[in-house]
């Protein structure tokens, strides 16, 4: 399968006209509200060198973190066999094999401190064209082939922002079964609609209550059911994985791989792959600025508990890093990435303007983080992860308003704070 879009010409300069920020070069009409998402991401110097904790970092996960002895024994990561045999199911259950496709601009120029500056070429992997909206539906479809059937029929739930629950449900319907879904209140309209459009049954709380669910597997009032949890699981890793198989097969010779991070789950399927493939090709870990936890785990050296605020970016934005993904995503990813809400809005501006694709704000930030200069130089994907974002969030971002939370301007918590407008000249 041939990767779609022309060849590229001319390229556009992305370091000449801005100051660099923490090494990135960008554009003066991409980046000027660089600024907002503060430092860029963390590059690792593998295997070992982590920078070590301050004074700073005084909290820790001694509460909720998992023994060492808990872990031992546990295979997150799944093998290559594995993969291989997810993507064999993949079409049972619905599952595309979605286009990669050329960013209709420019070949760019960047600059990163310790790599080479050069031209950029962007791809797009769209899994926003899932028959659910997200590439959620890979890992779902998996993790529901392998689990006991006898489990399953008590019914299942999970602890899910939306697009996992939407691939699981739409799954579990294809075989009779009941889902039962737990949803942070922040959580878009439009994922709590298809959920039970789906025929899943929704329950939202609070953050934090939400938090607790996904962590402990287990939901009050609903602890004899089959707990099914979108991240620290290896059957849904295989399945995910087997999207970073399809990059490989249309791009072999691939030099990035802008991947979000919300659970780390993603980073470990394509990192998984790419070690195992073409360890060349860099992983690049993308967070917003509104939640950090991965980048403040590397500055720290361990994993520990860190402020998260809402926001359209809702499919982003843990308070920590699990505690069995920190081992292995501290030596599959080359580097991280920060990125603004504002870069973000820019990135969804961008995609519907240039290649007439959707994205939400998860979807978007790799694609923010690669045109703000943080995936380095060479043919860069940037995973498109989802596209379900509320019809007045992508108004908002059309006008060139950064909304205040995934509800939009409707919110009326963005009402009452005022949504950020930002000048963009895409």
């Amino acid at each position: 399968m041939e990767v779609s879009g022309g060849a590229p010409s001319d390229y556009d300069d992305l370091s000449a006209q801005a100051p660099a920020v923490s090494g990135a070069g960008l554009s003066s009409d991409l980046a000027s509200d660089a600024s907002a998402s503060g430092d860029s991401g963390v590059t690792l110097d593998h295997p070992e060198a982590v920078p070590s904790a301050s004074a700073d970092f005084d909290m820790d996960m001694s509460a909720m973190a998992a023994d060492d002895d808990d872990l031992q024994g546990f295979s997150l990561l799944p093998e290559m066999a594995d993969i291989h045999e997810a993507r064999s199911r993949l079409a049972e259950y619905g599952c595309l094999r979605t286009p990669l496709v050329r960013l209709n601009a420019n070949m760019l120029r960047v600059a990163q401190d310790g790599m080479c500056g050069g031209l950029m070429d962007v791809y797009l992997k769209l899994e926003n064209l899932q028959p659910t909206g997200s590439f959620e539906i890979r890992g779902a479809s998996n993790a529901l082939a392998k689990e006991d059937p006898a489990m399953l029929q008590k019914g299942i739930v999970t602890a899910s922002t939306g697009n996992f629950a939407q691939g699981l449900a739409a799954c579990a319907s294809r075989k009779g079964l009941d889902v039962s879904v737990v949803v942070p209140d922040y959580a878009p309209t439009i994922k709590h609609a298809a959920l039970e459009r789906l025929g899943a049954r929704v329950n939202r709380m609070p953050f934090d209550d939400w938090w607790q669910v996904l962590f402990n597997q287990k939901c009050p009032g609903l602890e004899d059911r089959c707990f099914i949890r979108p991240s620290g699981n290896p059957q849904i890793l295989a399945g995910n994985a087997t999207l970073a198989l399809e990059i490989l097969e249309d791009m072999p010779d691939v030099d990035a791989i802008v991947v979000p991070y919300s659970s780390g789950g993603l980073c470990l399927s394509v990192g998984t792959v790419l070690q195992a493939l073409r360890p060349q090709t860099r992983l690049v870990a993308c967070e917003v600025g509104t939640s950090t936890p991965l980048n403040n785990a590397i500055l720290a050296g361990r994993p520990y508990f860190c402020q998260h605020a809402p926001s359209f970016v809702d499919g982003l934005g843990f308070n920590t890093v699990l505690p069995e993904v920190w081992p292995h995503i501290q030596r599959m990813i080359t580097t991280t990435a920060k990125v603004s809400l504002a870069d973000t809005a820019r990135a969804i501006r961008f995609m519907v303007e240039r290649n007439h694709i959707v994205a939400e704000g998860a979807g978007a930030a790799p694609l923010a983080a690669a045109l703000t200069g943080q995936a380095g130089p060479g043919k860069v994907v940037c995973l498109v992860s989802g596209g379900n974002i509320d019809a007045s969030v992508l108004a908002d971002v059309l006008q060139g308003i950064v909304p205040m939370t995934s509800l939009g301007s409707s919110d009326p918590r963005s009402q009452a704070t005022g949504g950020q407008r930002t000048e963009t000249s895409l």
